[in-house]
């Protein structure tokens, strides 16, 4: 395969999971259940919520905001990481590769921990 037709496949893809999360928005947002021919039912990236009646307005908000998250991560190619006020943002090339070796960097980070010492 080209390289070309590679990147018009990967665009594609992204754009239909833009286009599912969107949907999925409106969704949350008109409180309608998803028809049952929806492509969202089968692919969803966040668990499809019951019915409006069901959920609390807490957890619609959650959901819209982690569907938020995931499209934003696709329209700017970053992931972004916040820690007591800093930001940092990684492309989604560094951030599959952080999640791919995340117990390599866990496993480090317990060997070069001090051991915990209780105040006298």
């Amino acid at each position: 395969m080209t390289t070309s037709m590679r990147m018009d496949e990967d665009q594609n893809h992204v754009s239909e999971r833009i286009l599912d999360l969107t949907l999925e928005i409106i969704y949350l947002l008109t409180g309608e259940p998803l028809p049952p021919s929806s492509r969202l039912h089968r692919i969803s990236p966040i668990s499809v919520p019951p019915p409006h009646c069901l959920t609390t307005e807490g957890t619609c908000a959650k959901k819209i905001l982690e569907a938020t998250k995931k499209m934003m991560e696709l329209l700017t190619g970053e992931v972004p990481i916040r820690c007591q006020g800093v930001t940092v943002y990684f492309s989604m090339e560094e951030w599959e590769y952080l999640e791919g070796h995340k117990d390599l960097y866990k496993d480090a980070m317990m060997d070069n921990q001090p051991p915990l010492t209780s105040p006298d």
